[in-house]
């Protein structure tokens, strides 16, 4: 009977020592496991980063392009603005024109004021082209800076949505590390367990041979 326990003994010796080598191997594996899953959330944390500096990058060109858009409208008020002061102007030379085209057909004035009245509408005629073609081109120039808005505005948007698919895969990430070290916990526990296991059943097996 005393044989018995002694195997019995040292069986559960050798037994609990080799589930505690498992059971450690399983930790450490959990561990690495755990530590290669944290090392790919850093990563994405910088990816993260990198988008949204990137964004800030787009948002500062963005704001440079509103300046400018905002300078050509500013352009386009101030040439309307002149050419309103133009056209008074001009208006009021044609008026004078008249006055003297009548005074003329009176015997009062020479052909001077027919000239004057032709030479205004000239001028008139050219300070309108020139008018349409300054304001074709700073309207050519606020679309195009417009729709550059429009442009960074959606990549912008872009940006925030892949950064906002990144950190969901980092939460998953670090969910999953938690997961893992916890199981590696588990696993030291247990490993502590059978070898305090195997502690104990090695003393009272060493205890029968005094």
């Amino acid at each position: 009977m005393a044989a018995i326990s002694t195997i019995v003994l040292a069986t559960a010796t050798v037994v609990s020592l080799s589930a505690a080598s498992k059971a450690k191997k399983a930790a450490e594996a959990a561990s690495a496991e755990a530590e290669a899953v944290l090392e790919e959330s850093a990563g994405i944390t910088e990816d993260i980063s990198a988008l949204q500096q990137e964004s800030v990058t787009l948002a500062r060109e963005q704001l440079a392009l509103q300046k400018q858009m905002i300078e050509e409208q500013r352009r386009a008020q101030e040439l309307q603005t002149r050419r309103q002061q133009i056209q008074a102007i001009r208006q009021a030379q044609i008026q004078r024109a008249r006055v003297a085209s009548a005074a003329q057909a009176q015997g009062a004035q020479g052909s001077s004021a027919v000239a004057g009245g032709t030479a205004s509408i000239g001028s008139n005629l050219a300070a309108g082209l020139g008018y349409s073609s300054q304001m074709s081109g700073i309207s050519s120039n606020i679309t195009g800076l417009r729709q550059q808005t429009v442009d960074l505005e959606s990549q912008i948007k872009g940006l925030y949505g892949e950064a906002g698919v990144l950190s969901a895969q980092q939460d998953i990430l670090n969910a999953k590390a938690g997961m893992l070290s916890n199981r590696a916990s588990s696993y030291y526990g247990l490993a502590q367990g059978y070898t305090s296991m195997a502690f104990n059943a090695a003393t009272q097996f060493a205890g029968r041979f005094p």
